[in-house]
């Protein structure tokens, strides 16, 4: 496979966009939302999107006209990541992109959605909403979903899963296990085989109200075809959920009491595997673009 590194302003000058089906764009910064949507959708061939980071000037944030309507609407991707940090627009930018996505194609094609929420207070409420509608667009089409937030805000967890009847893979990434709770209520496809739950740090199960409604939402029928249940515990609180360890699916990924958690424990990685699936091989033809403006 091959790789380009280049900045954006000329990479439209030597590359030819029809080509490339891999983009990677790290802290990219656009003059406005107009230019970001054209710039993406010169990309015809483009299966696969990860963002990170992105930005454009205040002037321009809320200019939504696109005079492409034909090529919004025949827009496809097979995964997308949109990971978003913390600054003050970063919500406004996450929310703008997540209506975007939604005019196109994607809710038929996209397999993969990574979604880590910006934490702002005044925003993370406006993201939340947008992913959830982002995920509910994309319904039974959706097998893998990655949602990350902020460790610095509570989750209202408007995400509602109840139309993702075809999920196999759910991982989460919150400061509270009452967040994980309330995705699990609202799961209902019944081919998921993995779901991995993750918190910054270690939250203490001992005595922590949410462990038995945890298991008791894990425990429910639509949940019989795990394979896996990954959490973020010390292998010494296993015994605190005997019904899944009695299933042998119960993975305790902090290890024992005396092994220090690692920065790789926050990290979703899911669909950053599952993006890159079909794509690894040395016969591969696909063209890999990556755009990094740090």
């Amino acid at each position: 496979m091959e790789h380009s590194r280049l900045p954006i302003e000329v990479c439209e000058l030597v590359i030819d966009f029809c080509v490339v089906t891999a983009l990677h764009l790290r802290s990219p910064r656009f003059s406005t939302f107009n230019q970001f949507a054209r710039f993406i959708l010169s990309f015809s061939s483009l299966s696969h999107l990860t963002i990170r980071n992105l930005a454009w000037n205040v002037r321009g944030r809320h200019s939504h006209t696109i005079h492409q309507r034909k090529r919004v609407e025949s827009f496809t991707l097979k995964s997308l990541s949109l990971r978003q940090f913390d600054h003050p627009l970063s919500a406004d930018v996450f929310t703008d992109v997540t209506k975007f996505m939604m005019a196109t194609s994607i809710k038929t094609t996209c397999e993969v959605l990574d979604l880590r929420l910006p934490g702002d207070a005044k925003g993370a409420a406006k993201a939340e909403e947008a992913a959830g509608q982002l995920v509910a667009s994309c319904g039974s089409v959706l097998k893998e979903l990655a949602v990350e937030y902020s460790h610095i805000v509570s989750s209202t967890a408007s995400i509602n899963l109840d139309q993702n009847t075809h999920l196999r893979r759910l991982t989460l990434n919150s400061n509270l296990l009452a967040t994980h709770l309330q995705y699990l209520n609202t799961l209902c496809s019944k081919v998921i085989t993995t779901i991995t739950l993750r918190t910054p740090y270690q939250l203490g199960f001992t005595g922590n109200p949410s462990i038995k409604p945890l298991e008791a939402a894990l425990s429910r029928s639509v949940f019989d075809t795990l394979q896996q249940v990954a959490l973020d515990i010390h292998t010494g609180d296993i015994k605190q959920l005997p019904k899944l360890h009695a299933r042998g699916i119960l993975v305790a990924s902090l290890g024992t009491k005396s092994s220090a958690p690692t920065a790789a424990h926050n990290n979703t990685g899911a669909t950053d595997t599952a993006a890159s699936d079909g794509n690894n091989s040395e016969d591969s033809e696909d063209y890999d673009l990556l755009l990094d403006a740090e």
